[in-house]
């Protein structure tokens, strides 16, 4: 009885310590993100220019979903630059490269 107790105490405290770990992943990534507002998308999608004056490319798959963005909406550029999220847009994503 007392080596499934203590079996049972290990896989707790591996599975407490694997959600702390997550959480820990999940913060960093979430700090690695950095807020800005959308200044202009081209017509078709393909080009998203930010207030700072950083400007990006999307992805194909992603430029019909980013065509309906609109400024003055607030993002977060994540993942090196390669992802937008659109705030105001229930979280929406785009694929991008930046391209300034």
């Amino acid at each position: 009885m007392q080596e499934r107790q203590r079996k049972h105490r290990l896989i707790r405290a591996v599975l407490c310590a694997l959600l702390v770990l997550a959480a820990m992943g999940f913060q960093a990534r979430a700090e690695s993100c950095d807020d800005d507002t959308i200044d202009k998308v081209s017509d078709d999608g393909e080009i998203i220019t930010m207030l700072s004056g950083a400007a990006f490319r999307v992805r194909l798959g992603d430029q019909v979903d980013a065509a309906l963005w609109m400024s003055t909406e607030d993002v977060l550029i994540c993942k090196d630059e390669t992802e937008i999220i659109n705030k105001d847009e229930n979280n929406e994503r785009a694929s991008v490269h930046r391209i300034r």
